[in-house]
């Protein structure tokens, strides 16, 4: 009987082994297909120019993101996408039509994680697009809130230069008169710079933009 029952928990020790390794390797061979796709999605993005292949790419994510449900990234760069069209059109009721797709995808993000800081930064642009559709009424409404998402974006991560960066255009193109201008925007640019130069992301999938935009604006605002 005792020979009977230990080679009972052998066979059911064999089996939780068996059971442990297929599910790890279940997950592995999932992370690897993500990654993979996220990898030829993120390289279509930085291939399409046109605001239609654009909208195509940020539609790819968003699929990825609903097989994917547990992941923040594809969600990010579908509304960095809808974002950055946001800021390139000139029409009002277009521009709305973008920020509202961005606003929209960023909420979807924010309730898988609330303490990333490329999401605070990203949410600090979309404010700023709001107030570029009437900078004199929602910059009143709108300032503030970028302000307060980039503070945060900073808080959660203080070695990520973009919410430096994207402070510093934000100052950049404000009025002389507001505190605005070219040398107030010259601190925030060189600390981006600073943190640019330094910076790794987390791994090939994370946000790595903006560095040579600033390196650009932060000339720019020497040479003056």
């Amino acid at each position: 009987m005792k020979q009977v029952l230990k080679n009972k928990n052998k066979r059911l020790k064999r089996l939780f082994i068996l059971t442990a390794v297929i599910i790890l390797t279940l997950s592995l061979n999932a992370q690897s297909n993500f990654e993979e796709i996220m990898s030829e999605t993120l390289e279509e993005f930085g291939n399409s120019s046109t605001p239609e292949e654009m909208i195509e790419v940020a539609n790819k994510f968003e699929r990825i993101a609903s097989v994917d449900t547990s992941e923040w990234l594809p969600l990010y760069y579908a509304s960095f996408i809808h974002c950055i069209l946001s800021f390139r059109t000139q029409d009002a009721k277009q521009k709305e039509t973008y920020i509202e797709k961005a606003q929209s995808v960023m909420d979807k993000a924010m309730l898988i994680t609330e303490n990333e800081s490329e999401l605070y930064t990203l949410q600090g642009m979309i404010y700023q697009s709001l107030m570029a559709i009437d900078p004199i009424t929602n910059g009143q409404i709108y300032g503030s809130k970028a302000d307060n998402s980039f503070k945060k974006a900073t808080s959660l991560n203080p070695k990520n230069p973009r919410p430096y960066y994207m402070q510093a255009v934000s100052v950049f193109y404000t009025p002389e008169q507001f505190g605005g201008g070219k040398k107030s925007a010259l601190p925030l640019f060189e600390k981006a710079m600073e943190l640019y130069e330094t910076f790794q992301p987390e791994n090939p999938l994370y946000p790595n933009w903006g560095k040579e935009d600033c390196e650009s604006q932060l000339e720019s605002c020497k040479s003056s």
